[in-house]
């Protein structure tokens, strides 16, 4: 039938409804393709956020562990440590030019070999082994891995509990002590081993995990061609290098990575430190601790590392969530039975799982991007990619999340939309377009202010035109934008009030009256501390010590914000209490830094600069643990380091070697403290102020004060940074010798010998200390009593205090005006010589007691003698007046 043919009401039913039918379903595909196109910027936006989330967090976690081992070789336990094992493994005991070990010691430890470690590596490995290929040639090597491997109590990845192996050896000894030092470094930083090994033969002295690589030589031995011996080729050349996973047999074929760093011991490179790091550590950051929905990645989404032969490098999350459905994937898309087999016996799927897909080849030609491409199961996913920037080895990293997941949203939309035409087309035309035209556009504007609310503005909102469910997601969007806001400016305020609470804890506890330390010493003393922005660590001390010398402390802790606050208060008031009870600087600052290890769970560091002014012999004693060098300001002169020595920084290591320096002073000297607020400004440029610029820009002006002196400090750096933002606390302290104070200034001079506990030391003693005071013109007279003295006190602690232990003596002689002082050191059995009785002259000689004339004759010849017994160690005080 023609359409004229039709009523008017069926051509207008018919007209409508097609234009109904058009209108719907164009408005539909429409909304689809916006929503679509929205929601996968929406999608790539977030795999892009979660990307360099993760990508930053890696980076980082691999320079920081770069830095660490730039340190950690250079602690003096890890070179000591070094230097022991070396002597004690050559020493190993031997029988008649035979291994120590017995018959069935050596039979036990060949059990081990064939029926633990050998079916253990056989079934996680592809290929046939024998013992041979990894059995230890060398005697003392067979000697060592029976003690700590075969005869370990403890089971793999547990021997590391062991201590002390039950043979008497020297290297056992050793370990004993070493051992729980190396436990606290490899739980501190989340190793999985560590290696101390022998420079010069490659030999693994020390081994935490005692594995089969213990012992062996990586040079010479079954493991010389593993990416660990390569490492530490390149680590004994000076360099710190990271190594990237391999197949490592020791580990049972566990994939390995390896850092390994030189060990200097002065100049020269006596080992290398060799740390394999943990895969679970890296798979925590890229799994957020198998947390990813937390981060955004729903239910399917995932972010994965990726080496430059195309294999993971972190594990994938189907293996961890469902290995049972993610091996039927493998299987099914024709991945090797074998090797899915080494993927489940190891229980990860590093090194094992190849991926040569869209997004990681890009990233790994050094390309950032975002695609819709297939993953490694053949399902299309969003990926969001990029190149990594760690040193020696070439990996990318991927986000992705399925499609299906991701556009499910716009799925749903497209299904609505075809119900919706089926329905719209029974209605009359107008009446449908006006639907469709009222159903599409609070959707579109929904989608525009959503896009809007991604890009950071949450002062949009959607205006609420109607009831319906439309008005209800209206709402509930402006309620979610109002919330976002809200949150964003709370967030704000807890972050002004956290930095407040970190400053008034920073200032508070600095002094602020130092007239109190200085009345009276000829020392004019001011410090200034101007706050930045984000909160640091920066502190000052000014305090005396009970014999009256006066110290100054300059410090910086590490970090931001309130942890930094409260570390730096525990340092000063450590510093504040434990000065006065010290008179050399490296003492007080080995003292403090063994509190600061106990009271440090967070692994924080300070550097410390301390002076001790004695204004009465005319010295200061300095010492430094990982701060700059004071800057010596004289008349005429231009300004100068009197030493350079930084040392090690506190609060990380016990035992650190911290050295003191003394020097003279005269009126007019000016010494300043700072820290690297000062020298590490910037201006808006981005440039460095540094300390050679520094330096050149203080200008020497005799008669200065110590406030001018600072505020001349002050002016440099704002001259520098020319209206730059500060972004670090900036603390000086200016100490000007006036010259005018209750003790002279006097020129003195010291000398210290450290002294072994062998009688064939006493003449080198009594012969330099001569020296050094007859060249400063002590009496012969004198001179013959300082070594009847040094003989006496000497020979007593070798002979009574360490017997046939060894141990050292420390003697330091000093001169002023009008005095010799005489300070003998050791770790010898406690003695006091003041509580000694006299001897009985009235009696006969033959009916005395023995001993006690020695100690007579000390007290005697010196006019005074001080004794005192702290924290182990004896220390003995003797002076007499000089009889010019």
């Amino acid at each position: 039938m023609a359409f004229k043919h039709f009523s008017i009401r069926t051509k207008f039913l018919l007209v409508f409804s097609w234009l109904a039918l058009v209108s719907i379903f164009l408005t539909g595909w429409l909304s689809y393709r916006s929503a679509k196109q929205a929601l996968e910027t929406v999608t790539f936006d977030r795999m892009t956020t979660v990307r360099e989330s993760q990508k930053q967090a890696v980076e980082s976690y691999f320079h920081d562990l770069r830095e660490d081992m730039t340190i950690l070789p250079s602690l003096p336990s890890i070179v000591r440590a070094t230097r022991d094992f070396t002597d004690a493994f050559r020493a190993l005991e031997t029988r008649k030019g035979k291994p120590a070990l017995t018959p069935a010691e050596r039979k036990a430890l060949r059990a081990y070999y064939e029926k633990q470690f050998l079916p253990k590596l056989q079934r996680a490995s592809d290929r046939l082994h024998t013992v041979e290929e990894f059995w230890p040639k060398d005697d003392r090597t067979q000697f060592l891995q029976y003690h700590y491997i075969a005869a370990n109590p403890y089971v793999w990845q547990e021997r590391g509990r062991l201590n002390k192996a039950s043979d008497r050896s020297r290297y056992s000894a050793i370990h004993e002590q070493v051992h729980p030092v190396m436990q606290n470094v490899v739980r501190a930083f989340d190793f999985y081993d560590l290696h101390l090994i022998e420079a010069q033969t490659g030999r693994i002295l020390y081994s935490f995990q005692k594995e089969t690589d213990f012992g062996t030589s990586l040079l010479t031995g079954p493991y010389r061609e593993t990416k660990l011996s390569r490492a530490f080729r390149q680590a004994r050349k000076g360099a710190v290098t990271f190594v990237d996973f391999e197949h490592y047999p020791p580990s049972l074929l566990m994939p390995s990575a390896f850092f390994a760093a030189p060990i200097f011991d002065g100049s020269r490179v006596t080992g290398v430190l060799a740390v394999q790091i943990s895969t679970d550590r890296l798979n925590a950051l890229m799994t957020s601790n198998h947390n990813w929905r937390a981060v955004g990645l729903g239910e399917t989404g995932e972010t994965y590392l990726i080496g430059d032969d195309h294999k993971l490098r972190s594990d994938a999350r189907p293996l961890v969530e469902t290995p049972s459905e993610y091996v039927r994937q493998l299987l099914a898309l024709g991945t090797d039975p074998t090797l899915v087999d080494r993927m489940t016996v190891h229980s990860t799927s590093i090194l094992y799982q190849e991926i040569r897909t869209e997004a990681p080849t890009e990233a790994l030609r050094g390309i950032t991007g975002t695609k819709i491409t297939m993953d490694y199961r053949g399902i299309p996913v969003l990926s969001s990619y990029a190149p990594l920037a760690i040193t020696d080895v070439h990996w990318a990293l991927v986000a992705k999340i399925e499609a299906a997941e991701a556009l499910a949203p716009v799925q749903h939309l497209r299904e609505t939309v075809r119900a919706l035409g089926l329905i719209v087309t029974l209605f009359s035309g107008f009446l449908g377009f006006i639907f469709a035209r009222s159903f599409t556009r609070p959707i579109l504007l929904l989608t525009e202010r959503a896009a809007e609310l991604g890009q950071g503005d949450l002062s949009k909102r959607v205006p609420v035109t109607s009831k319906d469910e439309l008005g209800l997601l209206a709402v509930s969007f402006n309620q979610m934008a109002e919330n976002l806001q809200r949150t964003e400016e709370e967030l704000r305020e807890a972050t002004n009030r956290e930095l407040q609470i970190a400053r008034d804890i920073q200032m508070g506890i600095l002094p602020t009256d130092l007239s109190s330390f200085t009345s009276g010493t000829g020392l004019d003393i001011h410090a200034t501390l101007e706050p930045a922005q984000q909160v640091g660590g920066d502190l000052f001390e000014v305090t005396r010590t009970g014999d009256g010398r006066v110290v100054v402390i300059m410090g910086d802790v590490s970090g931001k914000g309130i942890p930094a606050a409260l570390f730096m208060a525990v340092t000063v008031t450590l510093l504040r209490t434990k000065a006065p009870h010290f008179v050399r600087p490296e003492e007080l600052l080995q003292r403090v830094n063994e509190d600061l290890v106990l009271l440090n769970p967070h692994t924080m560091f300070v550097t410390l600069l301390c002076g001790m002014f004695d204004t009465r012999a005319g010295t200061v004693s300095w010492a430094s643990a990982g701060h700059m060098p004071p800057v010596l300001i004289r008349n005429g002169q231009r300004p100068m380091l009197p030493f350079e020595e930084q040392g090690t920084v506190a609060g990380i290591a016990s035992g650190i070697d911290i050295q003191g320096h003394t020097m003279a002073f005269q009126p007019g000297d000016t010494f300043i403290l700072y820290t690297d607020g000062v020298t590490e400004a910037y201006n808006p440029n981005g440039d460095l102020l540094g300390e050679q610029p520094f330096l050149e820009q203080l200008s020497p002006q005799p008669g200065r004060t110590a406030s001018e002196t600072t505020a001349s400090v002050m002016e440099i750096v704002r001259r520098h940074a020319a209206g730059a933002l500060q972004s670090d606390d900036i603390a000086v302290i200016a100490v000007h010798v006036t010259g005018a104070g209750d003790g002279a200034t006097a020129q003195s001079a010291e000398k210290t010998l450290r002294l072994p506990n062998d009688t064939r030391a006493l003449e080198r003693a009594q012969t330099e200390i001569e020296s050094f005071y007859a060249a400063h013109h002590v009496s012969a007279e004198l001179l013959h009593d300082v070594r009847l003295v040094l003989d006496e006190v000497l020979s007593n602690i070798m002979q009574y205090g360490y017997g046939d232990k060894p141990g050292d003596i420390e003697v330091l002689a000093a001169i002023s005006t009008d005095r010799i002082r005489l300070v003998v050191r050791d770790r010898a059995r406690p003695f006091n010589p003041l509580e000694q009785p006299e001897p009985d002259f009235s009696t006969p000689p033959d009916d005395r007691s023995v001993g006690g004339l020695g100690v007579y004759l000390v007290r005697q010849l010196m006019d005074r003698v001080e004794y005192a017994y702290e924290s182990g160690e004896n220390r003995l005080v003797m002076e007499r007046r000089i009889t010019r």
